[in-house]
């Protein structure tokens, strides 16, 4: 036997179960994935930013990240993206499909915000919890939520008066989406 197929052999055999060993959560690879096939015509960059967000993470819901289920995509690759992303190109896709529009928040709506000269938005990870807060230049004006394990709080201001309810996990990520839609409406980029 020819000592090139004994290696090739030997090689095959040996990387075989490694392969059974690189498996995904939801048992499809990122190049499996499809939720990214729209950006192949879009900027260049775009399609890869898209891979390293949406799939290579597999974290499918902003529920199981918070459950600790998976790691949530970094934020740095969403605000890289929508740097690169040009007029026609789509916004990023697991976004859309995931929270296509998001439940009802008790402290404010996308209707409530839109009135607001907001400016900042303010993505702060504590410990146990985490802030989105989006505010005008003066912080007399604006709303927050925060995030924990099964509770949660959301605030809005309106003219330094104040409304502040305690929320369960599931609203409190509801008020989290309606903040992160608003601040990409307005063209802010959470930090």
């Amino acid at each position: 036997m020819n000592s090139y197929r004994t290696v090739g052999l030997l090689t095959a055999l040996l990387l075989a179960p490694l392969a059974s060993w690189a498996s995904t959560p939801d048992g499809m690879t990122p190049a499996e994935e499809e939720v990214c096939d729209v950006l192949h015509d879009a900027t260049p960059g775009l399609y890869g930013l898209c891979v390293a967000y949406c799939e290579a993470q597999d974290c499918d819901s902003i529920g199981a990240a918070l459950s600790g289920q998976c790691q949530a995509p970094s934020p740095r690759l969403l605000e890289i993206f929508e740097r690169k992303r040009r007029d026609g190109d789509p916004h990023m896709p697991c976004l859309e499909t995931e929270l296509p529009e998001p439940p009802p928040c008790r402290c404010y709506g996308v209707e409530n915000l839109r009135g607001l000269e907001l400016n900042a938005c303010l993505d702060i990870e504590y410990s146990t919890f985490y802030t989105v807060a989006l505010t005008d230049a003066d912080e007399l004006n604006g709303a927050s939520v925060e995030v924990g394990n099964g509770w949660g709080v959301c605030t809005l201001v309106q003219d330094g008066a104040a409304r502040v309810f305690e929320i369960d996990e599931a609203e409190a990520v509801a008020c989290e989406t309606v903040l992160r839609y608003q601040a990409d409406d307005t063209g802010l980029v959470c930090q």
